[in-house]
């Protein structure tokens, strides 16, 4: 399958996954019906009931106060694997979540629902293998979208004051592990396409003066890093892994207090 094609079955299950009926959709794009449910079906996507067609959680018009723990959840997940998208016939955006870990995938769903935010069922991309969940379209996340969206469709990293929170689910959805060069002792390095020197320069001042931002050879995607030193103050600052799925990632591997010193 070329990508043209590619694109162009994703757009329908995105347009699907939004609230548009089956039937609309086949009307829309000229395709018979089967055609459409087929594509659904293949790539595991949940069929709604006709009485369902239309989400009913698309406007929700009752106002949800948001809390500054989820606010900064909220940032952090953008930061990494959550992404904010409106409809071409919607007003406010939905978010989406996408993890190879369905025990991520469920804890970021019932921080969604604890909110009063309400979510749909999970399904697994056939392509990526990876589980993914979206929430209802909410008014609240305009706010979110004009800061992550604010020129384009493609998502960018802004200029933001990095807080505990924001740091932990950031370093959950795009943190690794890396053998810091020339020693046994663990470094971490948060993956993002953007370079930003205000994210960066809190970094250093955080954690690490010889943090940084650097591309490797042949890949688009940048990395953060920030050495062994600035990694055993970065785990102590963002507090515990909160699921088990992603503790590995908490793992400060050095052999001696002299090596830490001199990281």
């Amino acid at each position: 399958m070329d990508n043209q094609q590619q694109n162009f079955n994703n757009q329908i299950i995105n347009e699907y996954l939004s609230g548009e009926s089956a039937n609309k959709l086949s009307k829309k794009y000229n395709k018979n019906i089967s055609s459409i449910m087929y594509l659904l079906r293949k790539n595991n996507i949940p069929i709604r009931s006709i009485g369902d067609n239309v989400i009913k959680v698309k406007y929700n018009k009752n106002h949800i106060n948001f809390t500054l723990t989820f606010k900064e959840f909220l940032i952090g997940s953008l930061m990494g694997d959550g992404s904010l998208r409106i409809h071409k016939k919607g007003r406010n955006p939905y978010y989406t979540h996408t993890d190879k870990n369905k025990q991520a995938i469920l804890y970021f769903k019932q921080i969604f629902e604890k909110e009063g935010i309400k979510t749909s069922k999970i399904w697994i991309n056939k392509h990526s293998k990876c589980y993914c969940f979206q929430t209802e379209a909410r008014k609240e996340f305009l706010e979110f979208y004009n800061l992550f969206y604010p020129n384009t469709s493609k998502k960018e990293l802004p200029n933001i004051n990095l807080t505990p929170t924001i740091l932990l689910f950031w370093y959950m959805g795009d943190g690794s592990i890396k053998k810091q060069k020339g020693t046994l002792n663990n470094a971490c390095q948060i993956s993002n396409k953007f370079g930003n020197s205000f994210i960066l320069n809190q970094l250093k001042s955080l954690f690490n003066n010889n943090s940084n931002y650097y591309k490797e050879k042949n890949r688009q995607v940048g990395l953060f890093y920030i050495p062994h030193k600035g990694f055993i103050k970065f785990i102590d600052y963002i507090g515990e892994c909160p699921i088990e799925c992603y503790k590995y990632k908490w793992i400060i591997r050095r052999c001696s207090e002299t090596i830490i010193e001199e990281s």
